[in-house]
């Protein structure tokens, strides 16, 4: 209990704060964090620098679920003996079609680089953190998410779970009338549904544009309200096409193959990816998901997690599904995606015939994209510069996290791909 004498000074001094608005000017000047001085807002999320901060701390915006690691001991990244260096390589610049010379640390810089990690045979050959960041920060990994919600819907499909030939309104009859209805569950996981649907980020007035809207990322033109949510807006959906000729990239079909999942399961995709993956692999941290207003979880775009971690993840990819003496996924999983997916409805899409950065013969698959070079490479790659990238011949394996100004710019990706296959071949 306080002395009298002190209660009374509290109480004046709580009076004369209340009526002089300059009583803790000073603090509070000294307290503004650098969300606050560089104007970081829910509505700027996504502008041109004030990623390089929100990419870093999502979840001081928006509602997300837990990732719990468990209280399993983290299995350790060991160092290699083996470092990397500033290694040189050369690329086609799609915008001039001229060949640039560049290396390591150009690639860095021109991505807006936060964390590099790059493992040799299981080992840390590199690990560089920018902006702040470090081995603790939880990156926004953007549409990395589809491939690591991909993964565990293909392992129901391995499991017997679903069936790729069935339709996707046999698991999800709230889809019948939507353009999803009468698609497979083999056309979802390759995004080869025919919906009329546009990926365009700066346009307003895109599919993607209403996809954001319903994630509750712009309150100042959409009030939060029940009408919100990613699978109602899955429902407004309709067909346009013949599903199954070609490759259409929609962040949205992602959510139906998290739908599919939970169908089959009985568990929600956070859980899932609690379950089967984060708690089994001795991660170094909890990773989160963003959840739209009526909780359900952003497969195609949410998850937040460490580098390190993510190593892990691709490290357990070029394993053929294991990590810590434990089969995380089913190998079959891993051996569909090295085979690639369909070349002819990948060369079909508007990103291919728009000029495309990957190889001749690249494919999507299982929500991965295949890249057709001789290693056979693979990748699960998020806008504004998020990848974790597989060389399973040179047992290599890369995450990147950036926060790019752009969404897409085809000039640092053909840049940061052809610096992934110069890292992987300098690494004998």
């Amino acid at each position: 209990m306080l002395p009298p004498k002190l209660k009374i000074l509290l109480l004046s001094f709580s009076c004369f704060c209340i009526t002089n608005s300059a009583c803790f000017a000073t603090d509070i000047s000294l307290a503004s964090s650098p969300r606050q001085v560089q104007g970081v807002t829910l509505n700027t999320l996504f502008d041109p620098g004030k990623t390089r901060y929100s990419f870093l701390h999502m979840q001081e915006f928006l509602p997300s679920i837990t990732i719990y690691r468990g209280d399993k001991p983290v299995i350790p990244l060991l160092q290699s003996t083996q470092k990397l260096g500033n290694v040189e390589f050369s690329y086609i610049q799609p915008s001039t079609k001229k060949v640039v010379n560049s290396n390591l640390e150009k690639m860095l810089l021109a991505s807006n680089t936060d964390g590099l990690v790059v493992l040799k045979n299981g080992q840390i050959v590199a690990e560089r953190y920018f902006n702040g960041q470090d081995a603790t920060t939880r990156h926004q990994m953007n549409s990395v998410s589809k491939s690591i919600f991909g993964s565990i819907t293909a392992s129901l499909i391995a499991e017997g779970k679903l069936k790729r030939d069935a339709k996707v309104s046999e698991y999800i009859p709230e889809l019948k009338d939507s353009a999803f209805g009468d698609a497979t569950v083999d056309q979802v996981m390759n995004m080869t549904v025919g919906v009329k649907y546009s990926e365009d980020y700066l346009s307003p007035d895109s599919e993607i544009a209403r996809y954001i809207n319903n994630m509750g990322l712009r309150p100042g033109s959409a009030p939060y309200n029940d009408k919100l949510g990613i699978r109602s807006f899955l429902t407004e959906l309709k067909k346009e096409q013949q599903h199954g000729t070609t490759f259409l990239y929609a962040t949205p079909v992602t959510d139906v193959v998290c739908w599919l999942a939970e169908r089959a399961s009985g568990q929600s995709p956070s859980k899932l990816l609690e379950e089967r993956v984060w708690q089994k692999m001795g991660m170094e941290r909890d990773a989160y998901v963003l959840v739209d207003p009526q909780g359900t979880p952003s497969c195609g775009a949410g998850v937040n997690a460490t580098a390190r971690d993510l190593s892990r993840f691709g490290q357990m990819l070029l394993q053929k599904g294991k990590f810590n003496h434990q089969q995380i996924l089913p190998s079959q999983v891993v051996e569909h995606i090295t085979k690639g997916g369909d070349p002819i409805a990948y060369k079909n899409s508007v990103y291919v015939k728009g000029g495309a950065i990957t190889p001749e013969g690249s494919s999507y698959v299982d929500q991965f994209w295949f890249f057709n070079y001789p290693e056979k490479s693979y990748s699960a790659w998020g806008i504004y510069g998020q990848f974790i990238y597989v060389d399973p011949k040179n047992n290599v394996v890369i995450v990147q996290q950036s926060s790019q100004d752009l969404p897409e710019d085809h000039d640092i990706e053909a840049q940061t791909l052809a610096a992934f296959r110069a890292i992987a071949a300098s690494l004998k």
